[in-house]
């Protein structure tokens, strides 16, 4: 193409000319011109170029339709014509804040989070507030010792909100200090509120968790949308105040109830199971929402020609992760449930707040670790894998397999000819996890030893290249190396076919009780454990079982039957032990969460 069919096509050298000449001759292609280069429009645009809503006006009436969703469900459980009123008002409040009066053109959902959750939380609130509270109830609150708390719970949030404003306007410059203190100062003075009402001594402890987990959550956000846009949302602030007042005025009407509310941030197990299908319906809404975020920057930068994922598709994800993680804590409620709650912090604090660093090299251990979306995926399968590693007590196994993962995507495309010794050693390591728990002999150590030593020492021989010879960048023995290295680890596992039990778990909850002088009876689920020996000429020889609360407590089983059944009720441990006529260990290990 020559030099002037190039300014002929791209309009070089024309556009000036035209417009300075003719300033209106060329309206309609500059006009078009301006609109094509403007790539970070807020606007989208139909086939005859005109201008449709607004992204992220679009974005947010996914974000009001997704979190109006949550609270009906929530209202559905607890209603009350207050409850009701107060959630139109809010919805309102969601509309006119973040759709009518949204003038912004930030393009993204996710720096609202904070909004919508705040508001969330506080409405739902509320409505627990509404179902309670009654004429009668108001009455004896006001002849009561607790009504001057009330006034204050009512006072502080005003206080705050004047302290806040002079503080905002008079601190120009605000850190991460400011950030802190911004949720340290009201949590501090929310925390001797509840004091009050649940000394130090009994539960004061649960209290201080409790609430710092709630202005945790709330300062995670508001770090993430100060990140995000460079200034915080101060609606954050407010509604963790305001829901810390309904908390105080809740615990003024009925200690007991709003300590169980208390309670259950710290102890899910006081909580009640939810119901598979709700879990299921939370998760459909986000993942539908998550989807319509990605539709709507898809159709943004079509004509671009490209697509990516961006923090609102990601941060959906997110929000959907937690509420199923709290759905799991539930569940399988365990002592060291705060080990996985720290855990997931840990991954809404990188998803959220960790910028992610970009590599100029392409391998697929960057492409994969690079990209926020997968990234956040492994960092998801990975909890939840840990904790149900956990619960079946062989976490162990489950850190070896993810280690194991992770080296091989770290060494897969190196040059190292070592590498395929490292995957064999990985290899034994996973099958000494695995006899230790399953077929604990030393024979069988031994054997997945000496498996081990050869297939290395083959590899090896195989690595061994003639220095005379100029050797390619590519191993011309990589098949043979890879098929070695399949071959050791199927020998390596083959004692674990024949020795050891299959020892599994079935756990039955009584539907109903029969009558009050059969409640202590009849109020345990019953657990039935089974037991199969591996191999032909295999037997059972010998059974026991212990629950961890109480260790000393051996029940040694007598082996007339494949099974045998257990009373219990509430959160524990159980750990089978039992030995095979080869003399291998086998020890089964699960933690229950058992409600009824």
């Amino acid at each position: 193409m020559t030099p002037e069919e190039v300014n002929k096509k791209y309009g070089y050298g024309q556009a000036d000319h035209k417009n300075i000449n003719y300033p209106f001759n060329n309206t309609k292609k500059y006009t078009r011109y301006e609109t094509n280069q403007n790539g970070n429009s807020n606007h989208t645009t139909n086939s005859d170029g005109g201008f449709n809503m607004s992204v992220t006006k679009q974005k947010n009436i996914v974000g009001v339709f997704v979190f109006l969703i949550l609270q009906v469900m929530f209202l559905f459980s607890h209603f009350t014509i207050a409850g009701t009123v107060n959630t139109l008002f809010v919805l309102l409040y969601l509309i006119f804040r973040n759709i009518i009066n949204n003038k912004t053109e930030e393009e993204y959902l996710s720096v609202r989070f904070g909004n919508y959750i705040g508001v969330s939380f506080l409405n739902i609130l509320l409505i627990t507030l509404f179902q309670f509270v009654n004429i009668k109830s108001i009455e004896v609150l006001v002849e009561s010792d607790y009504f001057g708390f009330v006034i204050g719970a009512v006072i502080c949030p005003i206080v705050f909100l004047i302290i806040y404003g002079i503080a905002s306007a008079m601190i120009t410059k605000k850190g991460p200090i400011i950030s802190i203190l911004k949720y340290l100062i009201p949590y501090g003075v929310y925390f001797a509120f509840l004091n009050s009402f649940y000394p130090i001594e009994k539960v004061g402890n649960v209290c201080l968790f409790a609430l710092a987990i709630f202005y945790l959550m709330f300062w995670i956000v508001d770090l993430y949308i100060q990140k995000t846009t460079g200034k915080p949302d101060k609606s954050i602030i407010i509604s963790a105040i305001f829901s810390s007042s309904i908390i105080i005025i809740m615990s003024a009407f009925s200690i007991d109830y709003a300590g169980g509310i208390i309670y259950g941030f710290t102890h899910l197990n006081s909580l009640t199971s939810w119901k598979w299908y709700t879990v299921v319906i939370i998760a459909v809404i986000f993942i539908v929402a998550s989807c319509v975020c990605f539709a709507i920057d898809y159709n943004k930068n079509a004509d671009e020609n490209r697509y990516y994922l961006s923090d609102d598709t990601i941060n959906l994800f997110l929000i959907l992760f937690d509420i199923i993680c709290f759905a799991i804590g539930i569940k399988f409620y365990t002592k060291y449930i705060a080990v996985f709650a720290i855990m997931l912090f840990m991954v809404n604090f990188i998803t959220l707040i960790i910028p992610f660093k970009k590599y100029k090299n392409d391998s697929v251990l960057e492409r994969v670790f690079n990209n926020k979306f997968f990234a956040e995926l492994i960092m998801m399968g990975v909890l939840i894998t840990l904790f149900f590693g956990f619960i079946n007590g062989i976490i162990d196994i489950v850190a070896i397999i993810i280690l194991s993962l992770i080296a091989i995507f770290a060494f897969i495309e190196c040059g190292y000819s070592w590498k395929y010794n490292l995957f064999i050693i990985l290899a034994a390591v996973l099958s000494c996890a695995f006899v230790y728990h399953w077929h604990h002999s030393p024979s069988n150590y031994l054997y997945v030893g000496a498996v081990t030593v050869l297939f290395s020492v083959v590899i090896f021989i195989l690595g061994i290249h003639n220095k005379k010879i100029e050797q390619s960048d590519d191993d011309p023995i990589i098949l043979p190396k890879i098929a070695i290295l399949i071959m050791g680890i199927i020998i390596m596992m083959t004692p674990m076919s024949h020795t050891g039990v299959h020892i599994y778990d079935k756990v039955e909850i009584p539907t109903s009780i029969v009558s009050e002088s059969e409640k202590n009876a009849e109020d345990e689920a019953t657990i039935t454990i089974y037991f199969k020996p591996h191999g032909k000429d295999n037997n059972v020889e010998a059974c026991s079982y212990y629950w961890t609360s109480n260790e000393d407590e051996i029940f040694i089983q007598v082996l007339e039957e494949n099974n045998f059944s257990i009373k219990k009720k509430g959160a524990d441990t159980l750990v089978v032990v039992c030995y095979d006529s080869n003399g291998v260990k086998t020890t089964y290990k699960h933690s229950y969460n058992i409600k009824v």
